[in-house]
């Protein structure tokens, strides 16, 4: 099967227990009873495969990350911890603290401690998607709000 799904990643000092309990409440606002399987949980992380139900749930051995008929599709939540993080980025459209939020793009080191990466695997692109998108804003709208 050929490499499938859209990985949208963002790092956050939001304790992935909450995060993960309040996605799961969304999910279950549009997918009442999903399959959900947990691969993999520990101090460090966590990963969930959502789909619908359990037809979904079998297709996604010839399907994987792809949308079907319904334009709907398997995804996976996952998160893991840094103790560590130091990269160098290009920051374009900060949008706070409103300080930095109307300067040029520039070049700086981040330097940051006990941080999580979490990432979603989606089915396609939100900017094609109803259903990529409205997942992708479920999971934005926790971090905005935490």
């Amino acid at each position: 099967m050929d490499v499938t799904g859209a990985d949208y990643t963002y790092f956050a000092n939001i304790d992935p227990v909450e995060i993960e309990l309040a996605f799961v409440k969304k999910i279950k606002e549009f997918w009442p009873r999903p399959v959900m399987e947990v691969f993999e949980r520990d101090e460090d992380g966590v990963e969930i495969f959502f789909a619908k139900d359990a037809e979904m749930d079998f297709g996604f051995a010839t399907s994987g990350y792809s949308l079907n008929e319904d334009g709907e599709g398997c995804f996976m939540f996952y998160c893991r911890k840094f103790s560590l993080l130091q990269c160098e980025a290009l920051l374009k459209n900060v949008t706070a603290p409103d300080e930095i939020k109307d300067i040029d793009d520039y070049s700086s080191t981040l330097v940051l401690n006990n941080i999580w990466e979490y990432t979603l695997v989606l089915p396609g692109l939100k900017e094609e998607s109803d259903f990529v998108l409205r997942v992708h804003q479920s999971f934005m709208d926790l971090l905005a709000v935490s």
